[in-house]
């Protein structure tokens, strides 16, 4: 499985303060786990939110571990 890594949800894995840090720490080692392939988003496209559907579109990529809500509105899963 291949999965967008959106900068919110790594940063809330290195920050101890960030409120979802216990939550993406969780999700973190859970993708790491599985065996996942964890793609940046961007190395996958510009920072522009609109290249999270392309990226689903063209990639086939349905899956996104972030905390940001535009991810869902593309019609990606969302972990953790």
């Amino acid at each position: 499985m291949i999965v967008f890594v959106d900068t919110s949800a790594f940063y809330a894995v290195l920050d101890r303060d960030d409120s979802n840090h216990p939550k993406a720490k969780k999700g973190w080692s859970e993708l790491l786990r599985e065996g996942a392939a964890l793609l940046p988003t961007t190395m996958s496209c510009s920072r522009r939110r609109p290249c999270c559907n392309t990226g689903s579109a063209s990639s086939g990529i349905r899956t996104a571990f972030c905390f940001a809500w535009h991810f869902r509105e593309q019609g990606f899963e969302i972990k953790p």
